[in-house]
């Protein structure tokens, strides 16, 4: 089996978002920020999940049609690296959306950098969010050879 990542611009089909919130369930402004992006952009059943601990770690904050977290960053490529390697824990290998609007490196080093990330992790998607506009979804296929 063979691992290819797949990067693009365009995202599926927008579908009319529906969005629910578990019991307890919160986002702060910049989630919410993301969220908004997401219901906009993407659509579809979102649920938005309270946080739980389960086995030491931080539940996601999204179920979609999988498991998604929403992260922000302003630091280097290295805290880049770090998010989302905690969100594919998290989501246990789902998709992250992550916000690099008040980041100082390039929307190119952010690609890699996520890219790199999924292929150690198994994480399935990326979307890199920038000033309100997608620069990349990253995804991981798996093929079979």
């Amino acid at each position: 089996m063979a691992l290819e990542i797949v990067i693009s611009s365009k995202l599926p089909t927008k579908k009319t978002a529906v969005v629910k919130y578990e019991k307890g369930a919160k986002l702060n402004s910049k989630e919410l920020g993301v969220l908004n992006w997401i219901t906009e952009n993407v659509g579809g059943k979102i649920l938005v999940l309270k946080t739980k601990m389960i086995n030491g770690i931080k539940s996601p904050d999204l179920q979609m049609d999988i498991f998604a977290e929403i992260k922000n960053t302003s630091g280097s490529l290295n805290t880049l690296d770090k998010h989302i390697r905690q969100a594919a824990k998290q989501t246990r290998n789902g998709r992250v959306f992550v916000d690099i609007t008040d980041a100082g490196y390039s929307n190119v080093e952010a690609i890699v950098t996520a890219a790199n990330r999924m292929l150690r992790s198994g994480l399935l998607e990326v979307c890199i969010i920038r000033n309100d506009e997608l620069i990349a979804r990253v995804q991981l296929k798996k093929e079979n050879r």
